[in-house]
């Protein structure tokens, strides 16, 4: 099943699509006697390369999903008679263990800015855990192990870290972790694009989270910078990001997950 989601949400990547498209009409219009089609799939591809470079429509989906949850707010427990949670999980976001590198290049992007909020926090909130979730995806050492190196070496003491090792996705990291934490309540710590799929996936299961958004793709509201207007290249990264996401939501409603 795994693998079956991994296909179809790679055979759906934005960038993937407009380059079929255009081989597709490069194909017809060299080999076939249907121009007209051939045209027609080439304009295609180069509409949609356009539409999704320039950056305002894939900007559109992702801003609706990272502007769900504001940052985590610290100082509001200064004032509340309740005390902070004691435990801060942090989801992997993928590893490339490569003992030739230094750690912070064996943790992918999502992964290192999001134990970097971790850490954060961590050192904010004197007594709480670090709870690192992920296991084996794109290599046989599991993300958290990688994340708990690098935590260690950057000075968290190792008895203040527990790693779940086995997950392989996000509703795997629920699973894995509904044993751990309970009814507790925790702060959960992933990309804001990715935050109301997992505050679904663990408040289904009657988990308790607390939303800790960073890894922003979007560093301000759409429609408020000019420089959205240029396409670019890395611009695909927000319509990659939106897809995975959004059909990540619809497979979970689906199964009856969230």
């Amino acid at each position: 099943m795994l693998l079956f989601k991994r296909l179809v949400a790679t055979g759906l990547d934005p960038f993937l699509i407009c380059l079929e498209l255009l081989l597709a009409g490069l194909v017809v219009l060299w080999f076939t006697r249907h121009q007209r089609v051939g045209k027609w799939l080439v304009t295609m591809s180069c509409v949609l390369i356009v539409a999704l470079g320039q950056g305002s429509l894939p900007a559109y989906f992702v801003e609706r999903l990272e502007f769900q949850y504001p940052p985590l707010d610290l100082t509001s427990w200064a004032h509340e008679s309740v005390s902070s949670p004691a435990r801060i999980v942090v989801l992997g976001g993928g590893n490339a263990p490569n003992p030739t590198l230094p750690l912070t290049s064996q943790i992918r992007r999502s992964s290192l800015v999001r134990l970097i909020e971790g850490l954060r926090l961590h050192h904010a909130l004197p007594g709480s855990t670090l709870v690192l979730s992920g296991g084996p995806v794109s290599s046989p050492v599991p993300e958290a192990e990688t994340m708990a190196q690098l935590a260690h070496s950057l000075g968290v003491n190792r008895a203040k870290i527990v790693v779940e090792t086995v997950s392989r996705n996000t509703e795997e990291h629920a699973d894995q972790l509904q044993g751990l934490l309970g009814e507790e309540r925790f702060i959960l710590v992933t990309s804001a694009y990715h935050m109301p799929r997992a505050m679904r996936l663990f408040e289904k299961r009657g988990m308790q989270p607390m939303p800790a958004p960073t890894d922003y793709l979007l560093k301000w509201r759409q429609g408020s910078s000019a420089h959205m207007l240029i396409p670019r290249a890395a611009r695909f990264t927000y319509a990659s990001r939106a897809m995975h996401e959004y059909l990540g939501l619809a497979w979970a409603k689906l199964r009856g997950e969230i």
